[in-house]
């Protein structure tokens, strides 16, 4: 479009990802959510979908406790979450 390669005007480096941030394994919650597995480092990003982003937010939802889950494991900096109630969403140093 500019004539010229882009990549003489921007240069690509490789970024090494820094420490694990979230860890996701084995997220179920039926129908919607059946055994998601992922991890998010700093420095990297990602992206997840659905069909209308139904599937994306529903297992946000669950990440964060909105919706309970099934069964599976979440992580946050190294530490399991184990949210086992609607108080324990939004209790001071639940994550």
């Amino acid at each position: 479009m500019v004539g010229r390669e882009v990549t003489s005007l921007y240069r690509r480096e490789a970024i090494a990802p820094g420490e694990e941030l979230l860890r996701v394994k084995d997220l179920k919650r039926a129908p919607l959510v059946n055994g998601v597995s992922f991890s998010a480092a700093r420095r990297r990003s990602g992206g997840d979908g659905g069909l209308d982003g139904r599937r994306a937010d529903g297992m946000c939802r669950i990440i964060f406790g909105v919706d309970p889950m099934d069964s599976g494991e979440v992580y946050v900096a190294g530490r399991q979450l184990k949210i086992r109630n609607r108080a324990m969403r939004c209790a001071p140093g639940s994550l």
